[in-house]
């Protein structure tokens, strides 16, 4: 069954499982986090949870399609510049929070 293939496949198959190890460890780390530090009750947490899923399943097909259409390079450059965006307006939005508050 293992004959034959490539010698990158196992890194790759150990660095994957550790991956989806940490995913899913930190998914259900943060239902607990949003009701130990938001106060959130079980159905809050897993609305916001679901939510989340949802979009991290979702949004990759959104993105495929826009690849396909627009160029592959050009989403990449797109993607990392939306993910700096929100980043740095969260990091903005936690510090007029303390700010304020």
């Amino acid at each position: 069954m293992f004959e034959g293939q490539p010698k990158g496949l196992y890194a790759l198959a150990l660095a994957n499982t550790g991956e989806r190890f940490g995913y899913y460890t930190m998914l259900a780390i943060f239902t607990l986090f949003l009701q130990a530090k938001f106060g959130y009750t079980a159905a809050e947490t897993s609305e916001i949870f679901s939510t989340f899923l949802a979009g991290v399943y979702f949004t990759p097909l959104i993105g495929g399609w826009l690849a396909d259409k627009f160029g592959y390079g050009k989403m990449v450059t797109t993607g990392v510049f939306v993910m700096f965006s929100v980043i740095c307006y969260f990091l903005f939005l936690q510090e007029m929070i303390s700010l304020n508050g």
